[in-house]
């Protein structure tokens, strides 16, 4: 076989290494029809390939390692929202830059991200547990799952994630500067690679909450501390950009430490507020928390400060001020100075 092939679309089923001996062959389109993929379908000729790759969105069923090797597949994909398994090697050493694991998805195999390297992102939104192939052990370990990722920026973990007697051991061997946001429960004993990517794990009573809504795109966050504030900013471009989330922070009464932001940090981040309000004096403030129920989350706007002005104790407000601006030592709730 020469060149491209197109399959028909009335094609439902690609069987076990159907293209692993077509030395010429350079591109596979059509596939509109198939939803089940066996194992090692491209393999070793799988470096010949464009880019030109079916659409994976309706394909419920791989097999192992069917793309393994196909360095010319880039871009992101997009999985079938009923996947339910993402088998060993699925994606071993090819170009993709950034995946979406769909909620449905309950296993993700060993090696199936290995040695992407232009991959930036991951999103695992759902009840999924990684596993480690063929072993049946209690405690499964997921090594070199995204060994070799070198431009690997963000991991995000759901809530809802497994993750009880998970050991991910060497998930980021070789990575540097990635940041897994993982949740607490169930998480116990997570490596994620050294000092060289932190993790932030997050759940009540942690520095950091996370509520994950992946049917409706949106991420709240819920920061007790200026670090757990300052990972947000920093990482709200990414959910957006990445993972097609947009990131709400919820105004706590917690965080009693001023953060210094940039204007440009503040246009990626939404506040959870029935109301924002603004207020250039302290008297201005007073009045418009007289107004309001106590326990109303709001924010106030200060960036037009004239004057010093405190926020009470107890009241679950967000401040903006400007650098160099006014504002009390009492600062009960998110004080965002804005650059």
């Amino acid at each position: 076989m020469t060149g491209k092939l197109t399959v028909p679309a009335s094609v439902t089923e690609i069987g076990e290494r159907a293209f692993q001996s077509c030395a010429k062959l350079t591109g596979v389109s059509g596939c509109y029809g198939v939803t089940k993929y066996g194992q090692y379908i491209f393999n070793i000729n799988g470096t010949r390939l464009t880019g030109d790759y079916p659409d994976l969105s309706r394909v419920t069923s791989f097999g192992n390692g069917v793309f393994q090797f196909c360095k010319m597949m880039t871009g992101e994909v997009t999985l079938c929202p009923t996947l339910t398994a993402i088998p060993n090697r699925l994606f071993y050493r090819n170009s993709i830059t950034k995946l979406r694991i769909p909620p449905s998805v309950t296993s993700i195999g060993e090696l199936s991200l290995r040695d992407c390297q232009k991959l930036k992102a991951l999103f695992v939104p759902g009840p999924a547990t990684v596993s480690s192939g063929e072993q049946s052990t209690a405690t499964v370990n997921a090594k070199e799952l995204l060994y070799g990722s070198l431009v690997l920026k963000t991991v995000l973990f759901g809530q809802n994630t497994k993750g009880s007697n998970l050991t991910l051991g060497s998930m980021l061997t070789s990575v540097k500067g990635c940041t897994v946001f993982a949740p607490r429960s169930g998480w116990n004993g997570l490596v994620t690679g050294g000092t060289n990517n932190p993790i932030v794990y997050y759940g009540p009573g942690e520095e950091l909450d996370l509520t994950v809504d992946a049917e409706y795109r949106r991420l709240t966050a819920v920061p007790t501390t200026a670090n757990a504030l300052s990972n947000v900013l920093a990482h709200a471009a990414i959910f957006k950009d990445e993972f097609d989330l947009d990131t709400r922070i919820a105004v706590t009464n917690s965080l009693s430490s001023a953060v210094t932001v940039s204007a440009e940090d503040l246009q990626n981040v939404t506040f959870v507020t029935y109301v924002t309000f603004t207020a250039n004096t302290q008297a201005q403030l007073d009045a418009t928390l007289a107004a309001l129920p106590s326990a109303m989350p709001i924010v106030i706007d200060a960036t037009g400060a004239t004057e010093t002005i405190n926020v009470p104790e107890g009241r679950n407000v967000a401040v903006l001020v400007p650098g160099g601006g006014k504002y009390g030592p009492t600062r009960k709730g998110l004080v965002i100075v804005v650059k």
